[in-house]
């Protein structure tokens, strides 16, 4: 047994069928479809069998028709069924299709053998759904068979004028006759292929208001073209196409339109006549009317249903308490009866609707005493019925509608209850009627039945008139529904044609929608009138449409032609307007203002946008942070213009995802304008601060990006890839750039035809392989020019450059590195790797920074040069390696080197052959550089050569470089100590052996102590330098010329608080003491602290020693237990300024003994005792080289002490500006007890201090 899917021929499309036959007929059985094979002029059956485009069918066991050899009319071969058969055969030989005119006949030859056992031999047609014959075939003639010859048939194919049909000659008998059939020949005429619609639009979506083309792509020679753009207001004026058509005024009738546009209308109910089944048809869309029938062969009805299957027949279901089941297939013409009681009970008010293959539905109505929810549903053109469901989920109606939607679902609509009560509930079923899902319980519309309803090509559903009650109310009106009947909005509320019920309505091919009679009140008058609506949003072929409002539409072309029609519906988005100004054009970008706006560019990506003010993307930070406009799949591809503004604090972290940046990817887009600051970009490949991919003739101009970008392969601080003529042009990166090969600081790879104009990268660049301070890679047939790197570099890898890591048949002129790098092989100062096949060329290039390889093939300038030309060149930076280390080149071959040279001092190296060794002072000559376009600048300091773009001077003839010749200049840094000034007091550039001077002038109370520094002397209050050859300092000193003690500022005492002790200890305020003594100034009047001491021990005194009038004292003392010995802790104030601190033991019966004492002869000392018995003495002291200093003298109350100096530079109010000095001075260590400290003044050496050894008494604790 074979199995057949036949892809053409009348069989095509219809699934398979099984057959028996012989294997190597399987591999002979041929196909074809509509509109690709047709039978032309004269089959011979000289070649394959069956020849192209016939097809066999073999009913049951049936042998296959075959090739003979044996008789033959003309050439080698023919069509044979044989004679060898126990079994009963019916095989059928099927032509090609064919379109029929008027008067074409078919013509063939046939030859029969055997005539006693003749069965029957015959010629059938098809016209449509020829799957299985004989279903739908009708035999034309049988051709008795006589012996003795081939003779020709001629059959007349006129009754099919119009249209495509197949024919097929059938053998039928056992163990018959043997029929030979040769050279068919066929009508001359051309088939006309179905209509298959199709269409495509752009854009594919936008913003409104947006414009739209649409372009028509149908097939199958349509010659009318009905669009629905999704936005139809149907609110167009209803045209009377006749007030009278030919049939009688009636109501309850139904009315279909056939494939062609033929309008059918049958029976109904026709006022002082009943009930009818006559015929009417209309060829001209409805304007004029021909009786097809007066009376057809189903019974008179009113309230039946019918539906026109995809093959044009027409099924008629039930009515007037009917459940018969009636086909035409000739217009209404004759009919078949299908069912005479089909499944369904006898009823009226039921509606119908077809799918698109086929399958009729029918659902509810009224059957005698009871309204019915059921459906129905036959697949065989209303012969066998089976029931979908008994009781559907929607509620029992009569007098309802449906429609069925373009994708198949199907929608009720209104109707009568079990009650007469009117509905406007709408149900919605996507499975053929076996579930609905209500779509509103209460429409829009009011309640009724009796109305009329149809679905368009584009899926909106109208509904139409009809009755609200049995004495009204009655509608005229027209309700849309553009969502399934889940929303409506009424398209008209009177409309021309007069209020009506049970009155039908259809859609011509051309989407007008026609109401044909009727009933207008609830007795009549009964209608005859046809009115139609136009629909369509367009009749051209391609249109342009503009849609004002946002939404998501439904698009449906309907194309159509003689034969028939076909629609196809696509979806079209239309949004709101993210940006408050603009429309998107060249002429009127959309204004940018927002972060969220800013977002809203990916929905546009081939639109133009500007930026009106500066953005802040911080919101955007969390997580994986910004999303990046643009993907490999859907590009950016418009402009954007920065207008001069920023876009700050932008975070993308996205360690696994490609193509990341601000934009991901772009391809022939322009972004210019722009400054990026604040931003982190973490990536896997291409990767870039602004863009990661940039590809296909993009445009990048005057941009600049500031903060870190990191990723693994193609990453650059700008643009992770530009690619295919793109261009770079005036940008920026300052930062950190990070990844695993070709990491660049503006670009990580820069490629095919692309240019990198007038940018820079500063920062620090850290790589693998292929990393350079401005891009990673240069590569086939670019150019870099008039750019630089001042980025340091470091790769882990090879092919590591201050300005390109690689460069490959590629150009980079007038350009220059300043920045140190580092790597493994191949590195150079300003290319790691130059590669050219003779098509690299460096030309008027520099680097000044250091070359250090970890091992092999380092340059000053070139790490290895292959295959290139080096012209007019220069490097000064160090050089460091293993072995093939040059002062411009490390090592080369093929490498052409001209009027290039190296600093033999600084790069440590003294290699020939790959540039010229040079010192810094021939280097610094205008002399040395011969052949190049260099001109010397007498107002530019002397050194090394210079690009002029990067001087931004003119000079005659346009030199490209420019040395200057001034001599150098140093700077003279003055530095005045507390004090006094010095002026000029900013940093003084004097030119190599000039000098220069200063004047020194002390502030009131100071004298200048000192000025050093430059070589210089001191005249008066004026310093001259030496002649100046190197930077230096001038400082100058100044010291207090006042005697007398002087404190600007009075400092009270300290306030005396209460101590609450806690615990067991009595509730009792413990009293600190405190002593200031103080003097008047005899001009201000003011009072000014001359000593100050501070007592934390609790029950402390002050005393005031008035014995010596001359020189007064105040003691303050507070006494301590310790190991068992009870000590005195003082601290004394003198009236002449001095301060002193002491210990002593207390001795019963006999003088205190002192065990330890500190003097201080300097004004403004403080002294404090603290709680546990340390007593400690701030003892300041005259300035020395600018500077605050005091002595600090601390004694423990065993009478150990220490001392120690303190400096302040600034702001010595503030105890935390005070600091150990770092100067050794005499008695930085301790003092066993006994000693007497003093700190006074010696003239000679400044500040010293002493110590009394006579101790009477060596006292230990």
């Amino acid at each position: 047994m074979g199995v057949v899917c036949m892809s053409s021929g009348p069989m095509a499309g219809r699934g398979c069928w099984k057959f028996w036959v012989q294997l190597v007929f399987v591999a002979a059985l041929s196909c074809f479809s509509v509109g690709a094979v047709f039978a032309q002029g004269v089959e011979s059956f000289e070649g394959a069998f069956p020849p192209e485009g016939w097809s066999l069918y073999n009913a049951g066991d049936s042998l296959p028709w075959e090739k003979s050899y044996a008789q033959v009319h003309s050439g080698g071969g023919s069509a044979v069924h044989t004679h060898n058969s126990t079994a009963y055969q019916d095989s059928w030989l099927i032509t090609p299709q064919i379109s029929v005119a008027h008067g074409d006949v078919v013509s063939f030859w046939e030859y029969t053998t055997y005539a006693s056992w003749y069965d029957k031999h015959s010629l059938w047609v098809c016209e449509q759904d020829c799957l299985a014959p004989p279903m739908n075939w009708m035999e034309m003639q049988e051709f008795a068979a006589p012996v003795g010859g081939w003779r020709e048939q001629t059959v007349d194919l006129s009754a099919y004028a119009g249209s495509q049909v197949y024919l097929a000659f059938r053998y039928q008998g056992e163990n018959a006759a043997m029929w030979f059939i040769d050279d068919v020949a066929f009508p001359q005429q051309e088939v006309i292929p179905p209509v298959e619609a199709d269409f495509d639009f752009a854009p594919t979506g936008g913003i409104a208001p947006l414009w739209v083309e649409f372009t028509d792509q149908s097939t199958g020679s349509p010659t009318g073209w009905s669009w629905y753009f999704g936005d139809e207001d149907f609110s167009e004026e209803w045209s009377p196409l006749t007030v009278n058509a030919g049939w009688a005024e009636r109501a309850r009738h139904s009315s279909v339109v056939l494939p062609d546009g033929t309008i059918l209308l049958m029976g109904g109910s026709v006022p002082l006549v009943g009930n009818t089944n006559d015929i009417w048809k209309s060829l001209d869309g409805g304007l004029s009317w021909q009786q097809v029938s007066a009376a057809a062969a189903w019974p008179e009805r009113q309230q039946h249903s019918t539906v026109v299957l995809p093959d044009g027949s027409v099924v008629l279901m039930g009515g007037w308490y009917q459940n018969d089941v009636w086909m035409t297939e000739d217009q209404g013409e004759s009919w078949t009866l299908q069912n005479a009681a089909a499944g369904w009970a006898q009823r009226i008010g039921h509606s119908s609707v077809v799918l698109s293959d086929g399958t009729i539905l029918l659902m509810g109505g009224f059957e005698a005493g009871a309204h019915k929810n059921d459906v129905w549903r036959s697949t065989d053109r209303g012969v066998t019925w089976e029931k979908v469901v008994e009781n559907a989920e929607w509620p029992v109606r009569a007098a309802h509608k449906s429609v069925v939607l373009p994708d198949d679902r199907i929608v009720i609509l209104g109707g009568a209850d079990s009650n007469w009560d009117n509905l406007n509930d709408v149900w919605l079923s996507n499975d053929g009627g076996a579930t609905w899902e209500q779509m509103t319980a209460s429409a829009a519309w009011p309640e009724r039945h009796a109305h009329a309803a149809v679905s368009l090509p584009d899926g909106s559903i109208l509904l139409l008139g009809g009755r609200g009650g049995d004495y009204g109310p009655y509608f005229n009106d027209i309700w849309l529904s553009r969502d399934q009947g889940a929303t409506w909005t009424q398209v008209s509320e009177s409309t021309g044609w007069s209020q009506r019920f049970d009155h039908a309505a259809v859609v011509a091919p051309d989407g007008g929608v026609l109401v044909l009679g009727g009933m207008e009140t609830g007795g009549g008058p009964y209608v005859n009138d046809v009115w139609r609506l136009e629909t369509v949003g367009s009749t051209e072929q391609d249109p342009d449409h503009l849609y004002s409002v946002s939404g998501s539409y439904q698009v449906a072309l309907r194309a159509y032609n003689n034969f028939g029609f076909s629609t196809i519906i696509k979806p079209l988005s239309v949004g709101v307007s993210e940006f408050a100004v603009g429309s998107g054009t060249p002429e009127d970008p959309y204004q940018i203002a927002t972060a969220e706006q800013l977002d809203a560019v990916r929905n546009y990506l081939d639109r133009h946008f500007i930026l009106t003010a500066d953005i802040d993307l911080s919101v955007y930070s969390d997580g994986e942070g910004w999303e990046p406009v643009g993907t490999m799949s859907d590009p950016f591809v418009g402009t954007f213009s920065g207008e001069g503004h920023s876009i700050s604090s932008m975070n993308v972290n996205r360690p696994l995802e490609d193509n990341l940046g601000l934009f991901g990817y772009v391809r022939g887009a322009e972004i210019q304008g722009l400054n990026l600051e604040a931003i982190n970009v973490v990536g896997r490949n291409v990767v870039g601060a602004l863009v990661g991919m940039a590809h296909q003739n993009c445009l990048i101009e005057d941009v600049s990006a500031f903060g870190s970008v990191a990723g693994s392969s193609y990453v650059g601080g700008l643009v992770g890839e530009l690619s295919t003529s793109g261009i770079i042009r005036n940008a920026q990166f300052s930062g950190t750039v990070s990844g695993e090969y070709q990491t660049g600081g503006l670009v990580g790879y820069s490629g095919h035809s692309s240019l990198l104009s007038d940018s820079f990268s500063t920062g620090q660049v850290v790589g693998g392989e292929a990393t350079g301070g401005l891009t990673g890679s240069n590569s086939f047939n670019n150019l870099i020019t008039r750019s630089y790197s001042s980025s340091e570099v470091v790769g882990s890898g090879d092919n590591v450059g201050g300005l390109v890591g690689i460069n490959y048949a590629s150009r980079i002129l007038e350009a220059y590195a300043t920045g140190d790098v580092e790597g493994g092989y191949k590195v150079g100062g300003l290319v790691g790797y130059l590669q050219g096949d003779n098509a690299s060329w460096l030309t008027d290039v520099y680097a000044t920074g250091d070359a250090i390889g970890e091992y092999d093939y380092v340059g000053g300038l070139i790490g290895e040069g292959t295959n290139a030309t080096i012209t007019n060149a220069y490097a000064v930076g160090v050089v460091q390696g293993d072995s093939y280390l040059g002062g411009l080149v490390g090592i080369q071959s093929g490498l052409n080197v001209f009027n290039s040279y190296y600093n033999s001092e600084t790069t440590g190296q003294s290699d020939t052959g790959k540039g010229e060794p040079k010192t810094t002072a021939e280097l610094q000559q205008l002399a040395t550089f011969t052949g190049w376009a260099i001109v010397a600048d007498a107002t530019i300091d002397q050194g090394f050569p210079l690009l002029t773009w990067r001087v931004q001077q003119s000079y005659l003839d346009d030199p490209t470089w420019v040395i200057g010749t001034k001599p150098p200049a140093f700077s003279v840094t003055p530095d005045a100590g507390a004090g006094g000034s010095i002026s000029p007091g900013s940093v003084q550039s004097i030119p190599n052996g000039a000098t220069t001077s200063f004047t020194i002038s002390p502030d009131d109370g100071y004298a200048i102590a000192g000025v050093t520094g430059c070589g210089g002397s001191l005249l008066g209050n004026i310093y001259t330098t030496a002649a100046i050859t190197q930077a230096c300092n001038v400082i100058a000193t100044f010291q207090l010329t006042a005697v007398d003690p002087v404190d600007p500022d009075p400092v009270d005492p300290e306030p005396i608080l209460p101590v609450l002790i806690e615990g067991d200890y009595f509730d009792a305020p413990q009293i600190v003491a405190s002593h200031r003594l103080t003097r008047r100034d005899p001009q201000s009047e003011a009072v000014l602290s001359i000593t100050r001491a501070h007592s934390e021990v609790p029950n402390s005194t002050t005393l005031v020693d008035d014995e010596n009038p001359d020189n007064p004292s105040v003691i303050t003392a507070a006494d301590i237990v310790t190991e068992g010995r009870t000590i005195t802790l003082q601290a004394e104030a003198y009236g002449d300024g001095r301060a002193v601190h002491r210990v002593l033991l207390i001795t019963e019966g006999s003088e205190n003994e002192i065990i330890t004492q500190a003097a201080s002869r300097f004004t403004g000392a403080f002294t404090l005792i603290e709680e546990q018995g340390r007593v400690t003495t701030w003892a300041p002291l005259p300035q020395i080289n600018g500077h605050q200093w005091r002595a600090v003298v601390e004694t423990q109350p065993d009478g150990e002490s220490r001392l120690w100096y303190e400096v302040c530079e600034a702001q010595c109010d503030n105890e935390l500006n005070w600091a150990h000095s770092s100067v050794t001075l005499p008695g930085d260590q301790a003092f066993e007890a006994g000693n007497e400290i003093e700190v006074e003044e010696d003239i000679l050496e400044g500040v010293q201090m002493r110590i009394k050894t006579n101790v009477t008494r060596e006292i230990h604790f």
